[in-house]
This record gives structure tokens, sequence and C-alpha cells, in this order.
């Protein structure tokens, strides 16, 4: 805690930024995406040929006025002062899910692929964004906000072990697993329209491809894969059980097979914590094939 806060002169942050970011928060993270980006106003760009179809910031910059800002090509202004106009736009006007958004699109140049995604228009911007996610996430966790990156998606995940345990069942080296992992976690970032029974439907069904992994059953999963839990790992039966009662819940419950009158709704809190447990369950399947 710093001096002003220890001492009573500023007060300190109550809670997570959950659905808003302050504006100290928007002025780390701006200093993040401009050091990625390479943005300087300082430098002398001189005048940029926006009929240049070779130039990649030249297709950047048309990316951002087409795609974030919604502006016309006309209006783009000499470069030092697209720089002021970006920045207002990213400190001042934009939406919080916007910026939110904005740095998801960036992170999106680390991973393999570029489809929905704006800056696929310069790809030899990836070497330049290398570490981004990481520079974000350490400004979030500072700046108290509810947010992390889990690959390329922000997701309502705030605790690294979370985060590590999520990643690490997305890059499984069962293929099945990790597209189950990687769709949940999808549906779980989605802004608008999210369908957290279908991110918690997925997750279960990444519990179940480990399964299937270990295994090498079709049917009978889940009696096998308890029974290989306890096995190979020591685990008491109670602890076997929770899982055994987590996807009966998942199936009566509306989940996995539909939903039936009287139904409770899953919201995004749920979500995130069955998401989080499948994870670190299915990871634990899937080490013990290893040993």
């Amino acid at each position: 805690m710093n001096f002003g806060k220890r001492m009573g002169f500023q007060k300190p942050r109550i809670g997570l930024q959950i659905d808003t970011l302050e504006e100290g928060t928007r002025v780390r993270l701006w200093n993040v995406v401009a050091a990625h980006l390479g943005f300087n106003p300082r430098l002398d760009w001189g005048q940029w040929d926006l009929n240049e179809s070779n130039a990649d910031f030249v297709k950047v910059v048309k990316a951002i006025y087409d795609q974030v800002l919604r502006l016309p090509y006309s209006q783009i202004p000499s470069p030092s002062k697209f720089f002021s106009v970006f920045e207002s736009w990213f400190l001042h006007q934009a939406k919080w899910w916007q910026v939110m958004e904005f740095m998801e699109s960036l992170a999106a140049v680390e991973g393999e692929t570029f489809e929905r995604n704006f800056m696929h228009y310069a790809r030899s911007y990836v070497p330049v964004m290398a570490g981004l996610r990481e520079a974000v996430n350490k400004v979030l966790e500072q700046e108290m906000v509810g947010y992390r990156f889990v690959e390329r998606h922000l997701l309502p995940v705030t605790d690294a072990n979370e985060v590590e345990s999520v990643e690490a069942a997305m890059a499984s080296p069962a293929t099945t697993v990790a597209d189950h992992f990687k769709k949940a976690a999808a549906l779980l970032s989605q802004k608008e329209q999210a369908d957290f029974s279908d991110a918690v439907a997925q997750a279960i069904s990444g519990v179940e491809a480990a399964g299937k992994f270990v295994t090498g059953r079709g049917s009978d999963v889940l009696s096998t894969m308890l029974q290989t839990l306890q096995a190979k790992h020591g685990a008491h039966p109670a602890l076997a059980e929770v899982f055994k009662k987590m996807y009966g819940w998942a199936s009566d419950g509306g989940i996995r097979h539909g939903k039936k009158k009287g139904d409770a709704p899953v919201d995004r809190d749920l979500a995130k914590c069955i998401l989080v447990m499948c994870s670190g369950f299915a990871n634990l399947l899937v080490a013990s094939k290893a040993e």
C-alpha cells in the first residue's frame, strides 16, 4: 500500500473493478498497448500514403479506423495526430468493455489464428506483441480489475493458479480435451448473450474427454475414470464423489440435456467456478496417463 493510502490521504479501493475501468487503470493499460504497438508521437513519422498496400503500420491504422473507431479513412489524420486521436479514444471515449475487446484483438496476435481479428492485416507485428498478455495481466492484478487473460480471452478469473489451470487444460496434449476447454473459455468471455450453461457443459465434456483419453473407453467413462483417480492418486472416495455429483447435477439440472421447468439458471460466477474445477480435474486425469 502506498503512502497516501497508509496515511489516510487517499481512500483505498474496495472491491474489484468489474464493469468499469478507472482513469488511472486506463492510463496504465494504454502505456502497455502503446509500448507494444510502437506508438511514439515524438518520432518524425512524416506523412503516410494510405494507398501503400504493403506498409504494415498503415494497415494497422486503417484497421483501427475501420473496426475500432468506426470512422471513414478520409478522417485519418497525419501520423502524429493519429496517436493523439487513438489515445483520446482509449482513455476517454471508449467504454470499458471496448477497451477490453481491443486488448483481446491485440492478444490474438500471439495465438495461431488471425481470423476475426483485425491485426491479421499486419502479421509482421507478431514478434512485437510478444509478452502483451503478461504485461496486461500484471496491470489488471495491480489495479484490482476482475479479469485476466487466459490464452487470448479476458475471463472473469483473477487468481494466478486458476489462470494456470485453465490455460493448461486449453493446451492439453489430448486435443479433444483442449477443444472443449477452449470453447468453454470463449463462451465465458462473451459480453453479450453469453451462454453460461453451455460453458459449463463444455467444461464437463472436457473432463469426460480426459476420461476417455486416459481409459481408452467410449462408454462407462465416469466410473472408470473415478477408479483411475482413486487407484493412481489415492483419492479418498469422498473426493471421487465430488465430480460424480457435479456430473449428475449437469445432467439433471438442464445443462447437458436441455432445461426443464424449475431448473436454476447458471450465472457467470458459477460457470467460472465449474470451469476452474473441471480444468484442474482434467489436468489431473491427463497427467495420470503419463505416470
